[in-house]
């Protein structure tokens, strides 16, 4: 892969990534009971520096939960440049909707079915924001279609 693939990918990724984080935070200002996607993270982050006997303040971690989920999201998300931008940005998406969804019950907390649906729609956003943006810097690279006579 050259270098400027890479870029685009990762600039696809990017975009999903800020997608997917702006709709949770949109969401959670305006709802109180609206999913959180930086939860399961503030708690595997809690648990893991508790191990090395350092407990940071809630905002601390809560940025770096966010930092995290950011990083972890771009380069999921930069995937979706392979083959089909729009099938694979629904595909990843919503598999990591479903993984998301299940981090949650795993680090304890119950959630509705209204919660779990919108989860997976905030990872599917956030995938097919990717497959856009894929989309849009194909468009770019390879420059306006030739026009033909007829």
């Amino acid at each position: 892969m050259r270098t400027s693939e890479l870029l685009r990918s990762l600039g696809a990724g990017l975009v999903g990534a800020v997608a997917l984080i702006l709709l949770d935070e949109a969401t959670r200002r305006l709802r109180s009971r609206a999913p959180r996607i930086e939860v399961a993270t503030e708690r595997a982050l809690r648990r893991g520096l508790a191990r090395l006997g350092i407990r940071p303040r809630r905002a601390t971690l809560r940025r770096l939960a966010l930092g995290a989920d950011f990083l972890s999201s771009s380069v999921y998300y930069a995937l979706v440049r392979r083959g089909r931008p729009w099938r694979r940005g629904a595909l990843l998406g919503t598999a990591a909707g479903l993984v998301a969804m299940n981090a949650k019950r795993r680090f304890g907390r119950g959630i509705s079915r209204r919660t779990k649906a919108m989860t997976v729609g905030y990872y599917l956003a956030g995938g097919l924001a990717a497959a856009a943006a894929s989309r849009l810097f194909r468009r770019r690279a390879l420059g306006p279609a030739p026009v033909t006579a007829a």
